[in-house]
């Protein structure tokens, strides 16, 4: 048996002077512009210091393995059994805490100025504790017979246990069990004079697998917090619902593959499809806000996944001065929630998740993404305009009374890569990596994520695109100034709502312009990752050197992304990113005596 325990204590130190930029746009105006007599300064969040994060994190853990086995080889027979059982925990504790009027150049004291806004902002401001733990135990067993080298058996059973479901003790255990048969085709007498197959097996397997979901408990988990004015009693806040009847997800899985070597192991490849068919899927649900928390983790769903994975390497060109070799690989999955027992798919909560293409919605695949249908854009005012459910255009609504369009998958239909290397006797080498996907959608990165236009924010060149005046005909609405409600709200009488100052609970039109469809594209892409050349010194150098090797290497990665125009430049693949993704080119030398 082994034994191994592992700790590590990690102490952060994050600061932000009072001259830096962050500090800078938390104070709401360049340092040293006002002083304690104006207005501004009293006004501001944090007219003086700076700000100083200090944390500490402890993080440690055993695994105790113990395992019985036994092998033998019976003349063509080869057998082999195991037993064993494991234990794992792992503890997370940390604190972290700010202090803002940090002023480091006098004894890094703390002097803020409590204004106003510093009381409204940082007043209540805490040291923050996060104690976690997890703790699993399990048994398992493998067995493994192989015939002639030519027919492999093997079959796994394993029981798991875990503190994520403790409660009820019927779903405590997860027995899960796999079984796997392997038939090596080149080894068959008939095969014994293709010279060109070096390797063909077949393979299959079909198991049950077990998966826990992190955000759900079988426990309520509170909250701590200040304590009551009138009994001086501690607040406590309900952080997540307990679940006693919670189980693991469970997923039944099968695949069949085929590898493969041929002519001297110049062509290798593999080919693998797969399904597997999931019960007990974890969702989320809506209930009664009188419970303390807004959402419940219970098991509701079923969900299939199928596809199929390959890969193939060919080498091209191998003789005494050349070597020059391809690969690639490619890759597709489909799933489809074939069960998702909720009844609240009109909430604004499940609106977020549908545009998020996260939500599980029965009968559509997961990163089934929908956004708002735009209607264009206002050409009397500038205002972005959106179709409501009952058809008229409306600028800004409730996100569950507007219509919603299935715009694609945020997951690829296709994707993989391919490389290429050459090298030149042995010394010098160029290789080449690209990746690529296609077949999903995206969300660009937002048109303004922002209630103010701050000059110190970067804006995209889209704003010099926007509504101006009257008859302007583009896509992208007018700027808005948001200390006067009335300039940007419809003043149509079209309008399906009764727009009036004072309304609540209403999405603003720039954040359901941002989640739109005129702000979706497709994240087809095709971007060459990396180059790199890199030259070995050839030995009589290394020996006149009395070095044992040494290679240069020069690389360049994120060299070039081409995408759907609509990006302007930009990754599909960075969620949120509103600059290119910049090449990096390094260099280095490898010596070794």
């Amino acid at each position: 048996g082994t034994f191994s325990w592992h700790t590590g204590n990690t102490n952060t130190r994050d600061w932000a002077t009072a001259q830096s930029y962050k500090v800078t746009e938390i104070r709401g105006y360049e340092y040293g512009a006002y002083t304690e007599y104006d207005p501004e300064f009293s006004d501001s969040r944090l007219p003086y210091g700076g700000m100083l994060t200090q944390g500490s994190t402890r993080k440690s853990g055993y695994t105790l393995r113990n395992m019985l086995s036994y092998s033998h080889l019976f003349g063509i027979h080869d057998v082999s059994v195991s037993v064993g059982t494991e234990a794992r925990r792992n503890e997370y504790k940390g604190v972290s805490t700010t202090g803002y009027g940090w002023v480091p150049e006098f004894g890094e004291m703390f002097s803020p100025v409590e204004t106003p806004s510093y009381i409204s902002t940082y007043g209540g401001n805490k040291p923050t504790n996060t104690n976690s733990f997890t703790q699993v135990a399990s048994f398992f067993g493998i067995a493994s017979y192989c015939y002639d080298n030519r027919y492999v058996f093997n079959a796994n059973i394993r029981s798991d246990g875990s503190n994520k479901f403790g409660s009820d003790p019927k779903y405590r255990w997860l027995p899960t069990y796999s079984f796997a048969v392997k038939w090596i085709a080149s080894n068959e007498s008939f095969l014994e004079n293709a010279k060109w197959i070096n390797n063909l097996s077949f393979r299959g397997s079909y198991g049950i697998q077990g998966n826990i979901h992190e955000s759900a408990t079988p426990y309520l988990i509170v909250t701590v917090g200040d304590r009551d004015g009138v009994t001086g009693l501690p607040i406590s806040k309900i952080s997540k619902l307990p679940n006693p009847d919670l189980r693991w997800e469970k997923t039944k899985s099968w695949n069949a593959a085929v590898d493969f070597a041929l002519f001297d192991g110049r062509v290798k490849g593999g080919f693998d499809i797969y399904r597997k068919n999931t019960s007990d899927l974890i969702m989320s649900k809506q209930v009664a806000a009188s419970t303390g928390q807004n959402v419940l983790y219970y098991n509701a769903g079923k969900m299939v996944n199928k596809g199929f994975e390959g890969f193939v390497n060919l080498g091209l060109v191998n003789n005494r001065d050349w070597d020059w070799r391809f690969g690639f690989n490619f890759g597709r999955n489909v799933n489809e929630i074939t069960l998702a027992n909720r009844d609240d798919l009109s909430e604004a909560s499940v609106v977020d998740q549908m545009l998020a293409g996260t939500l599980a919605v029965e009968g559509q695949p997961i990163g089934s993404m929908y956004a708002y249908r735009f209607a264009g854009i206002n050409q009397d005012n500038g205002y972005p305009l959106f179709y409501a459910k009952n058809g008229q255009k409306v600028h800004r609504a409730l996100r569950q009374d507007l219509e919603l369009v299935h715009c694609g998958s945020i997951f690829p239909k296709l994707s993989g890569g391919f490389d290429t290397q050459v090298t030149f006797k042995k010394v010098l080498s160029l290789s080449l990596n690209f990746a690529y996907s296609t077949g999903s959608v995206s969300c660009l990165p937002k048109f303004y994520d922002s209630y103010t236009i701050d000059p110190l924010t970067n804006l995209s060149d889209e704003w010099l695109k926007c509504w101006k005046q009257a008859g302007d005909n583009t896509i992208y609405p007018a700027p808005y100034n948001s200390t006067d409600m009335k300039n940007y709200l419809a003043t149509e009488t079209g309008s399906v709502y009764d727009i009036s100052e004072g309304i609540s609970g209403h999405s603003d039109p720039y954040n359901l312009y941002n989640d739109s469809d005129i702000r979706v594209a497709k994240a087809d892409f095709l971007k060459l990752k990396m180059v790199a050349l890199s030259y070995s010194v050839p030995q009589n150098v290394l020996d006149f050197l009395h070095i044992s090797s040494m290679l240069v290497r020069f690389q360049v990665t994120n060299l070039f992304t081409i995408a759907d125009k609509k990006w302007k430049g930009l990754d599909p693949e960075t969620n949120g990113a509103n600059i290119p993704a910049l090449p990096t080119y390094s260099f280095g030398i490898n010596v070794s005596f």
